[in-house]
C-alpha cells in the first residue's frame, strides 16, 4: 500500500511538472497565450510591472535597473537618457515596449488596465488612451477579440472633457470596423460630430466614420460639411499702427476638418472624387463643388 501511494504521488508530481513546463493550459481570451504555465506566470509578473512603470515611470525606472534593462531591453546609458526626458518621455518608452508585446493576453490586459487609469493630468490621460489606440492599430486585424473590450473603454473616454483624450479615443474607435459596423460606435461618433463644436474633434470623427464604412453616417457628415468654412481664417484685424491687410482668402489654408469630411463621404458613397493626394487648392475646391452637386441630387436618399 505504501509503495502504491508513493507511485501515485510521483505520477502526480510528473503530471504537474508537465503541465507547468510543456503543455498549454487554457484558450486565449484576446490574443495569444504562451505554451506553458511558467511562461504565462512570468508574463503576468512582467505585465504588472508595466502598469506600475507607466503609472510612475521615474520612480520605477530608478528602483531596479536590472529589471528595467531586462523588460525594456535597454542598457544603463539608455536608462539614464530616458530618465532625463522626464515622466512624459519615460512613459512613452514604457508604452511603446508594452504595445510591442501586446500580442499575448497578459500584456493586452495590462494595456486595458493602463487605458482605464484615471488621472487629472491631461498628458497622462492622453498617453494612457493612446496606448490602447496604438495596440488596436497594431493588432486588431489579427486578433479581433480585442475589439469589444477596447470599444467599452474608448466609448467611456468620449465623456472626458479634455479634447486630447477625446480625440485619441475617437481615432481608436475608427479601428473597430466590422461587417456591419458597430452601431453604438457609429452613433457615438455622429454625436461627437453634431454636438462638439471643435474642428479637431470633427476631423477625427469624420476620419473614424469613413473607416467604419457605415453609410448612415453620410447625412450627418454632409450636414456638418455644409456648416464649415472652406478655409482656415488666418487673417487678423489690423491695429491702429498697422495698415497691413489680412491674408487673402485665396492664400488661406484649407479647413482640414471639412476636407476630412469630404474624404469620408467620398469613401462611404463610392463617389471616386479622389480627394486624397490632391496638391492644388483649386482642385480640391472643384471637387467640393462636385460633392455639393451630388448631395443636392441625392440627399433625399439619405434621410
Amino acid at each position: 500500500m505504501t509503495k502504491f501511494r508513493v507511485s501515485a504521488l510521483l505520477c502526480l508530481v510528473v503530471l504537474v511538472a508537465g503541465y507547468g513546463y510543456g503543455q498549454s493550459f487554457e484558450t486565449p481570451k484576446y490574443t495569444n497565450l504562451p505554451p506553458t504555465y511558467l511562461e504565462y506566470k512570468g508574463m503576468k509578473d512582467e505585465a504588472a510591472w508595466y502598469v506600475k512603470a507607466f503609472s510612475d515611470p521615474l520612480t520605477v525606472l530608478k528602483q531596479d535597473q536590472d529589471t528595467v534593462a531586462k523588460y525594456l531591453n535597454l542598457n544603463s546609458w539608455d536608462i539614464r537618457g530616458i530618465l532625463q526626458q522626464g515622466a512624459e518621455g519615460a512613459r512613452l518608452v514604457v508604452a511603446k515596449s508594452l504595445v510591442s508585446k501586446a500580442q499575448y493576453d497578459p500584456y493586452f490586459e495590462a494595456v486595458m488596465e493602463v487605458a482605464q487609469i484615471k488621472s487629472d493630468n491631461k498628458s497622462f490621460a492622453v498617453q494612457a488612451t493612446q496606448v490602447l489606440v496604438d495596440t488596436l492599430r497594431t493588432y486588431v486585424m489579427q486578433y479581433p477579440n480585442i475589439k469589444e473590450p477596447s470599444k467599452t473603454i474608448l466609448l467611456a473616454r468620449l465623456d472626458d472633457s479634455r479634447m486630447g483624450v477625446r480625440y485619441s479615443a475617437i481615432i481608436g474607435l475608427g479601428y473597430l470596423a466590422n461587417s456591419p459596423a458597430p452601431q453604438d460606435v457609429v452613433q457615438a461618433l455622429v454625436k461627437q460630430l453634431k454636438e462638439v463644436n471643435d474642428e479637431v474633434i470633427t476631423d477625427a470623427a469624420a476620419t473614424a466614420l469613413g473607416n467604419l464604412g457605415d453609410k448612415s453616417a453620410i447625412k450627418p457628415l454632409m450636414e456638418r460639411f455644409l456648416t464649415l468654412p472652406e478655409n482656415v481664417d488666418t487673417s487678423t484685424e489690423p491695429d491702429e499702427a498697422s495698415t497691413s491687410p489680412g491674408m487673402p482668402a485665396s492664400d488661406q489654408p484649407l479647413n482640414q476638418a471639412r476636407l476630412s469630411i469630404a474624404i469620408a463621404v467620398d469613401k462611404l458613397a463610392g463617389l471616386n472624387l479622389r480627394f486624397d493626394g490632391l496638391i492644388y487648392k483649386d482642385d480640391v475646391l472643384k471637387r467640393y463643388e462636385s460633392l455639393n452637386n451630388w448631395w443636392d441630387e441625392n440627399k433625399d436618399s439619405y434621410q
